[in-house]
């Protein structure tokens, strides 16, 4: 038996489309505040490996069960924007760099959703 968020997912399509667009927009938004204006989280030296991993986490999670049809491509996706993301933060964004760890925790948190995903289908 699936939890009870996860089958809501499944079962209202247009709530999670919204969802995942403000989801992603969310990520966006975070991703592109200036570097001096970003607070100070060092719970330890990978939070903010810990933090690209959970968003793009969910993200998958969130399109995945949009359209679960098609997660392989979602994931494709997921990874893509998150390298897009580390451009537009090393050529447009103050204060930020490209990391390609990030972009790997990004890649890793929508790579394990589609795992878990796929085992809950």
């Amino acid at each position: 038996m699936r939890p009870l968020i996860q089958e809501y997912l499944f079962t209202h399509k247009r709530m999670t489309v919204l969802l995942a667009t403000a989801w992603t927009v969310i990520i966006l938004v975070l991703c592109l505040i200036p570097g001096n204006n970003l607070p100070e989280v060092k719970l330890w030296e990978h939070t903010d490996k810990l933090i690209h991993f959970t968003l793009f986490f969910v993200l998958q999670m969130l399109w995945g069960a949009a359209f679960p049809a098609y997660k392989f491509k979602i994931l494709l996706l997921a990874s893509v924007y998150g390298i897009a993301i580390e451009l537009i933060q090393h050529n447009y964004i103050p204060f930020r760099s490209f990391d390609v760890w990030d972009w790997v925790a990004d890649t890793a948190g929508a790579l394990v959703a589609s795992i878990i995903f796929k085992s809950r289908r």
